[in-house]
């Protein structure tokens, strides 16, 4: 009982930090989608002055007008995306619905996860999972019993067979616990290496899309592109902030995951 209740204690902190987390996103998200649609507004305003030089069609600025309210809705998405995420953090620390959250604002930082050893992880991690500690707790109460049937009865015997089948089966289910906690802790492991790959992919794409946009504004500024060509390059540039962002959410949601997995391993991150 006492680690059913430190596994739901754990289980909630999780969440709670993941509510907290997707709430700091989907805010970064809310500044995106606002300077998006500002920037499609001015994408429509050099578009209408196109088109009255008569140098662009009626259908190419009705799709420049379509993008200015496509983007507006764009933004309230997110906006309910967002009270969603509040509700549910409500939920998680037992609030009063109608209640106000305290106001969260903060930055999204990666602390990267010092080298792991995982056999020793291992070693000292899976005996404290709760469905290893209960598979464990049946097989040595089967092999007490077994014990004991020894003593008193025979192999052919009815009681002998049907203990010696259930030895056999809580050995089965122990190993199967012991391994399937295992396969939990490695691959979470696996999949935090593999985001911290994607975080450095981000902030070369990040560095990239700002040499690109700087390359843009010089050309813009000497009349080499027109204003939508550079806007485009200050588009490209905002989305790839907002996705170094959610990799940054994802690697710490899942450091945080994996950490509680081990917790007893003594590494704390």
């Amino acid at each position: 009982a006492r680690l059913r209740k430190e596994d739901n204690r754990k289980k909630r902190a999780l969440e709670v930090y993941e509510a907290f987390c997707n709430i700091l996103l989907a805010e970064k998200e809310l500044e995106k989608e606002t300077q998006k649609l500002d920037i499609q507004k001015e994408k429509f305003e050099f578009a209408k002055a196109l088109y009255a030089a008569g140098k662009l069609s009626a259908d190419a600025l009705a799709e420049a007008e379509y993008r200015v309210f496509s983007k507006s809705a764009d933004l309230e998405s997110v906006r309910e995306k967002i009270r969603s995420l509040e509700t549910r953090l409500k939920l998680l620390l037992d609030m009063d619905l109608d209640d106000e959250l305290p106001e969260l604002k903060g930055e999204i930082k990666v602390v990267l996860l010092r080298e792991v050893d995982m056999e020793k992880v291992l070693e000292t991690s899976l005996q404290f999972d709760t469905s290893v500690y209960e598979a464990a707790g049946r097989y040595n109460a089967a092999n007490l019993t077994m014990q004991f049937t020894e003593e008193l009865f025979r192999a052919g015997q009815a009681t002998y067979d049907t203990n010696k089948s259930n030895l056999e089966k809580a050995l089965r289910d122990y190993e199967s616990a012991l391994k399937n906690r295992e396969v939990e802790i490695r691959n979470s492991y696996n999949e935090l290496l593999n985001i911290r790959d994607s975080l450095a992919l981000a902030d070369r794409y990040v560095d990239l899309c700002m040499k690109k946009l700087d390359s843009a504004k010089v050309k813009y500024e000497k009349g080499m592109i027109d204003k939508e060509a550079y806007l485009s390059a200050k588009e490209t540039y905002i989305d790839a902030l907002f996705s170094r962002e959610r990799t940054r959410c994802e690697y710490m949601i899942k450091k945080e995951n994996f950490l509680s997995l081990i917790r007893q391993s003594g590494i704390t991150g």
